[in-house]
């Protein structure tokens, strides 16, 4: 098993990691002022207050990542679909509320989503198949995020690791994040399709 973050033990984050992206990047998909963002350590930044959002940004070999604690907006449809433009992008969060989300998007399109642990809630496809790999490693004494934690590891070949969430980051805040917009619905982001057929455009990736 890979070391991850100890986000297996967090009630509320907001993971993305996208291909062929730079941290100066996501920073501005999400909204951020990228004058303003810093290279700072987890203990050196200021905390979220309000409606804000912290962003700690980095890279992972040509991957580059976005998390969040507090009110996060990373699964929002708006960040989702600018993150994924001619890319690929994976999303994993856990709300406040007990939901946990798995979500791989290719170039503003849903290819696979599930809730980590409940195998019934698969939707999609893609060559990658994350929820069965997921899903297999959860039985191995893997809690749900964890399992999700280690299939990412593998498909973007770095670890997830506590040193590099914890170690400077590319960190910027979000003052006040426009959800309204963020939260309309892009028709690609949308499971229109029972979760038992697969996505002809997934068996093609």
């Amino acid at each position: 098993m890979l070391e991850s973050w100890n986000l297996e033990k967090s009630q509320n984050f907001c993971l993305t990691l996208s291909a062929a992206r730079s941290a100066e990047e996501v920073i501005e998909i999400y909204g951020a002022d990228l004058s303003a963002a810093r290279w700072l350590a987890s203990k050196d930044c200021d905390t979220a207050t309000g409606e804000s959002t912290l962003l700690r940004t980095g890279s992972l070999g040509s991957w580059a990542f976005c998390i969040e604690f507090e009110n996060p907006i990373g699964f929002l449809d708006g960040v989702i679909c600018n993150l994924s433009t001619n890319t690929e992008t994976i999303i994993l969060y856990h709300t406040a509320k007990a939901l946990k989300v798995f979500q791989y998007v290719v170039n503003g399109q849903l290819m696979e989503s599930f809730e980590p642990g409940y195998p019934p809630s698969a939707w999609g496809w893609s060559n990658h198949e994350f929820s069965r790999k997921a899903h297999e490693l959860i039985p191995s004494s893997l809690n749900a995020v964890a399992a999700c934690l280690d299939v990412i590891s593998e498909h973007v070949g770095q670890p997830l690791t506590a040193d590099l969430l914890t170690g400077p980051l590319l960190s910027a805040v979000v003052d006040t994040p426009d959800r309204p917009a963020l939260e309309r619905k892009v028709p690609g982001l949308r499971m229109t399709t029972p979760p038992e057929i697969r996505s002809m455009l997934g068996r093609r990736l």
